[in-house]
């Protein structure tokens, strides 16, 4: 299996089936366990998850393609 960035990865919005309950937003890492991102709007946990990879990648904590692959 190839390495992919979680700059890469999608980011995947799911709306609730009943009302109250939250959206959710997640990055697929394959392999490992997904990150979940939850807001009031599916709009919002969006967001978080652009939000929280920008942030993450500014850290340097996330490997662009080029560093997996060499």
């Amino acid at each position: 299996m190839s390495k992919v960035s979680l700059l890469d990865l999608p980011i995947t919005t799911f709306t609730p089936d009943q009302e109250g309950q939250p959206h959710l937003a997640f990055i697929d890492r394959p392999g490992r366990l997904p990150i979940y991102f939850r807001g009031k709007t599916s709009m919002q946990a969006h967001m978080k998850a652009v939000s929280w990879r920008e942030e993450e990648a500014a850290k340097g904590n996330l490997k662009t393609p080029e560093e997996l692959a060499g």
